[in-house]
């Protein structure tokens, strides 16, 4: 009974609950998935994120720590950033769903900043520690077939893709390498072991951004560690790492050569995005509107390009200071440039093992962030904040002040209520949304037409409204709402949709400019090729049907499929007919 009495009152000790609050709030983020979503490998972390970061400000609130910050340069460029970012977005349709994002910053950086201020830097980094491991070991088993994986990765967590699962893994690495530090042996051991099996699995995963992010993280350590011998190796030494570096890099490349060649495609085409607005860039979440418009425009201007026969539907340019630029623009990301060097310079102010991990954590961030989408990801933000909430701990170490601030807890409560209102609303018609397409197909139209006042500028719901809609016949009310989705998101699927809806309306020459576009967007597809062959011999133009049959003969195959064999022999067929 004593025992009993004695573990309740160490659980519910004041100064372990906010450790535990960030342990449940970290395992969630890495390992929350709930069903009852249309996207749950994704929406649902971020929910979790956005609920359990309010939630937990909140205990932090009622449990005194409000105490206030000094702030440091690296905060107010900070600030500024967001700032101007914000006013840009507020120009746009979607400046709504830019606000949860600074309000989650805010408070992740209270909330680890008041424990990182009290020495907890390591016990918060146990969390990364364990949900990478755990991690890890999930990916693992998918790898030996002792847990389900999808059809098209084989280790992939419980993440949509293994970018996702590589993300977790490798942000977390710096924060493992942190306990190598440790002057307790078993735990320098137990954390050489950890990294080992994350590193491991990094590598399983394939994600070339991953293992590069992870092997200059570790470089970087090992120069740290031996500074004092490196500066004695000769110049020779140094020149064999740094060629060893490139050759890993350049084997990176060649390791999946048609991938890496199509994310250069799109860093050239978002680029002509960015050439075009450069100074403050097209809008928040343009890109989806847009970019598959430059990508079309490119491949027909360039129809012998080697990346004509690579392209596909793109919805991030796999980098995120591209797709920074291209919607913000120059001057924003001026502003992280100068952000991003302020917080590394006041990082380099202090000696201590925490500062040179939270920049090995922010250069892993920008590693990957240069070669894949880590942002979408809700694990990344919380790194971010907790990076920002450290240093400031870091930097204000000497700042005794203990005076509560009103309008420190206010500022705190009223984040952490409008965050928990948006989540909840967002979540109440999300999850409406999936509830929905368990119906027949006239109660679902029903359920859509009930939700689309609320989820009009979601364009996966629109298009998934525009489908359903074409599905019963509806094909011009179908087109209001795909034309609607275009302005949101513009891609071939769109196009494809579209052009289906003009075509059974009899609008052929519609039709044919929409699968003109979609072909151009993704010229290794054949259904836009076979449509146009449908639709010249319905306007009677038999000999361009002719040249576009001979075409889908000559035709490449990327990924061969029996829908592709068939087009390719009826195409014979119809030629040596018209023969």
């Amino acid at each position: 009974m004593q025992m009993i009495k004695l573990f309740r009152s160490y659980i519910l000790n004041k100064e372990i609950i906010p450790y535990v609050i960030f342990f449940i709030i970290t395992l969630g983020v890495v390992f929350c998935k709930f069903g009852g979503l249309l996207y749950p490998e994704v929406k649902s972390k971020w929910y979790w994120l956005y609920v359990s970061v309010s939630i937990g400000s909140l205990i932090l609130l009622a449990s005194g720590y409000n105490r206030t910050f000094k702030f440091n340069i690296p905060a107010y460029l900070g600030i500024l950033l967001i700032g101007y970012c914000f006013i840009r977005a507020t120009t746009g349709l979607f400046w709504l769903s830019f606000l949860p994002l600074p309000i989650l910053l805010y408070l992740i950086s209270y909330f680890t900043g008041e424990i990182s201020r009290n020495n907890g830097f390591g016990y918060l980094s146990i969390s990364f520690v364990t949900a990478s491991f755990l991690l890890a070991i999930y990916g693992i088993a998918q790898y030996a077939d002792l847990l389900p994986h999808n059809e098209v990765f084989k280790m992939h967590g419980n993440f949509d893709n293994p970018a996702g699962y590589a993300s977790v893994l490798a942000l977390s690495t710096p924060f493992v390498l942190y306990f190598t530090f440790s002057e307790t042996r078993l735990i320098k051991r137990m954390a050489w072991v950890i990294y080992s099996i994350v590193f491991i699995t990094i590598v399983l995963s394939g994600s070339r951004a991953g293992i590069l992010s992870t092997v200059i993280i570790s470089i970087l350590y090992i120069i740290r560690l031996k500074r004092t011998k490196l500066r004695n190796y000769q110049i020779w030494s140094k020149i064999i790492a740094v060629l060893l570096l490139i050759t890993i890099i350049s084997g990176l490349y060649f390791v999946k050569k048609d991938s890496a060649d199509g994310r250069l495609l799109a860093w050239r085409c978002t680029w002509n995005m960015i050439k075009d607005k450069p100074l403050l860039g097209h809008g928040y979440k343009s890109f989806d509107a847009e970019y598959m418009l430059y990508q079309a425009r490119y491949l027909e201007q360039n129809p012998d390009s080697k990346f004509a026969f690579l392209a596909d539907n793109v919805n991030h340019p796999f980098n995120e200071f591209l797709l920074f630029i291209a919607e913000f623009g120059i001057v924003a990301f001026l502003l992280l440039v100068v952000f991003v060097a302020a917080y590394i310079r006041e990082c380099l102010k202090n000696d201590a093992t925490e500062a040179f991990i939270l920049i090995l954590s922010s250069l892993s961030i920008l590693i990957f962030s240069c070669f894949s989408y880590p942002l979408k990801y809700p694990f990344t933000w919380l790194i971010i904040g907790f990076c920002l909430g450290s240093l400031s701990s870091l930097s204000n170490r000497e700042h005794k002040q203990s005076q509560k601030s009103i309008i420190h807890i206010l500022l705190v409560a009223l984040s952490s209520i409008i965050l928990l209102g948006f989540t909840v609303k967002d979540f109440y018609y999300e999850h409406k949304w999936h509830n929905i397409m368990n119906n027949n197909v006239y109660r679902i139209i029903s359920g859509y037409e009930n939700l689309y006042p609320t989820l009009n500028k979601n364009p996966y719901f629109l298009y998934n409204f525009a489908v359903r809609l074409n599905s019963i016949g509806n094909y011009k009310k179908s087109n209001e709402i795909i034309i609607e989705s275009e302005k949101i998101s513009n891609d071939y699927d769109v196009q494809i949709l579209k052009a289906d809806n003009y075509k059974k309306q009899r609008e052929f020459y519609k039709s044919k400019d929409c699968y003109v576009l979609a072909s151009q967007m993704c010229p290794g597809r054949f259904i836009p090729l076979y449509e146009l062959i449908t639709i010249y011999d319905s306007i009677n133009q038999s000999d361009m049907a002719l040249q576009i049959a001979n075409k889908i003969i000559d035709k490449p195959v990327k990924i061969p499929s029996a829908t592709i064999s068939s087009i390719k022999i009826m195409m014979k067929k119809r030629i040596n007919n018209d023969n």
